[in-house]
């Protein structure tokens, strides 16, 4: 070789380790944004060796497609040729045996010429000088370099240049998929920050302290995340927290198996509510536990739902119970003669219109625990005028007065006024005077308005405070009004407001009904 072929030589193998060195730099191998590379690799490698065409192919089980072929005449790209190893198994064995493969006559060499029908000869191509891009020694692709409307023979530099470029391929393939890890896990973690239940992630050290909490988590609990990471979570616990749940939550910890619990938990702020916790081990590879996955559910609602409910139906039976026997009773002493007909008549007329009212209770609370209506903006003072006026044709010769604010809008449930009218008609219908009285109050409180009843009746018994301060436990009410405290109740719970009794003896009884201003933000 003359002193000029050997300077040629080193020029061009300085150009083509140029060529690569700028590929491994450019942008979108770096990034791995693979489309828009091997475009980049595909062009460099045209002008580089000055071929027709370049092209990148990937294998996809027992097959290799075509992902990108630049042609330098056309200044085009194209892909989607594919290839099926069991119809060119020569080809496929010589790619899987060797780093590259020069071929000068492709149509004649032994390793390439089965591809002539299918793929040379409609292509034009004369010469092929493929090198193979592995991954831990496997191959996972190839870059083709193509020769069209003549024969060439491919130079040492040339090759050495293939297979830096397929080395630069895989570099592109490895960082896109890297990326693509980078983004599932930014989805991930973005889906388990932003998820509409509490998870946490928890050490296994003996004391299980927490190491990752997500928003709901902050939410549900009113604790920051750096309040709560570091510290097990009882510190949820409470008075009122059952430790039958906790002990089975550590029995399947001590166990390392999955456990669900239900348990009454505690806010930051101090207020209840009922937790679901699910609790589960994460193993490595290995099956040792490395972290226990937990999430929290706020499943107060249902729980404060079924519990009603179960109140609800107990009431019922106890109503139910009392008015048949009065009314079998009556039947009876009718049977029997022990009294006249009109007055037995009268009696049951009253016990079953009383039963008729029970029901429609009953009714009217199933539908509200069915529907859960979300509170609205409600004004007041107009509301309070309509209940006068219907519990004034039911009782004439009542006094029912409105005093305090007008024009104050709370945010309650439409049931808002059947609550109202309970409260009212419950004065008026246990009133001793021959002419009851009823004051309604309305003041404006900074967050709420107090909604004050006030008769002069001989008070309410204490059984049926309970109810309406939801303190009452699920036993058989004294008085069949139960039913219409309870929908008080209920509604008040409904419209997040709560009820207070402030007096009640002799000289009569004062209910206040607290709920949200619609207006407090103002």
């Amino acid at each position: 070789m003359t002193v000029e072929n050997e300077g040629g030589d080193r020029q061009r193998d300085r150009g083509h380790h140029e060529a690569v060195l700028e590929l491994m730099r450019e942008e979108t191998v770096v990034d791995g944004d693979f489309d828009d590379a091997v475009r980049s690799i595909t062009e460099t490698a045209v002008r580089t060796v000055d071929c027709t065409r370049a092209s990148i192919w990937l294998f996809d089980g027992d097959h290799v497609r075509c992902v990108d072929r630049y042609d330098g005449r056309t200044d085009e790209h194209t892909a989607g040729t594919e290839l099926t190893a069991s119809d060119y198994p020569a080809y496929f064995e010589a790619l899987r045996t060797h780093r590259s493969i020069s071929a000068v006559d492709a149509r004649s060499d032994p390793r390439t010429r089965e591809l002539t029908a299918a793929y040379l000869e409609p292509a034009g191509i004369d010469s092929l000088l493929d090198a193979t891009v592995r991954a831990d020694g496997d191959v996972i692709g190839m870059v083709c370099h193509e020769q069209v409307g003549r024969t060439r023979e491919w130079s040492d530099a040339e090759i050495r240049f293939a297979g830096d470029v397929a080395d630069v391929v895989h570099r592109a393939l490895r960082n896109h998929r890297r990326a693509e890890r980078r983004r599932e896990l930014e989805l991930k973690n973005r889906a388990i920050d932003e998820a509409p239940i509490g998870i946490t992630l928890s050490a296994p050290d003996d004391d299980n302290p927490l190491i990752y909490a997500n928003e709901q988590f902050e939410r549900l609990t009113g604790y920051a995340r750096e309040d709560a990471l570091g510290r097990n979570c009882r510190f949820l616990q409470g008075p009122r927290t059952d430790p039958e749940p906790l002990a089975e939550m550590r029995a399947a910890i001590d166990a390392e198996r999955p456990c669900t619990v239900e348990l009454r938990n505690y806010r930051k702020d101090g207020s209840e509510f009922w937790n679901r916790v699910t609790i589960a081990p994460v193993a490595n590879d290995d099956g040792d536990v490395m972290n226990y996955v937990g999430f929290q559910q706020d499943v107060t609602d249902r729980k404060e739902a079924t519990r009603q409910l179960r109140v609800l139906h107990r009431v019922l039976r106890h109503n139910l119970s009392n008015q048949l026997n009065i009314v079998r009773g009556t039947a009876e002493q009718l049977l029997e003669g022990a009294t006249d007909a009109e007055t037995a008549a009268e009696t049951i007329i009253e016990e079953t219109d009383h039963l008729l009212g029970i029901t429609d209770k009953h009714r009217s609370i199933v539908r509200l625990l069915s529907d859960r209506p979300s509170p609205g903006p409600i004004e007041i003072e107009p509301l309070c005028r309509r209940v006068i006026r219907t519990v004034a044709t039911e009782y004439p010769d009542a006094e029912i007065t409105l005093e305090g604010a007008s024009a104050v809008t709370v945010s309650a449930i439409p049931a808002l006024e059947t609550a109202i009218r309970e409260l009212v008609e419950n004065g008026l219908a246990h009133g001793e005077r021959s002419q009851p009285a009823v004051v309604l109050r309305v003041d404006r409180r900074p967050e709420t308005v107090r909604i004050r009843i006030t008769d002069d009746g001989p008070g309410l018994p204490e059984e049926e405070a309970r109810i309406l301060t939801g303190d009452q436990a699920v036993e058989p009410l004294y008085h069949g009004l139960g039913m219409g405290l309870w929908l008080v109740y209920w509604i008040a719970t409904l419209s997040r407001g709560t009820i207070t009794v402030e007096e009640t003896g002799s000289n009569g009884t004062t209910i206040c009904l607290d709920v949200p201003r619609a207006d407090a933000s103002d």
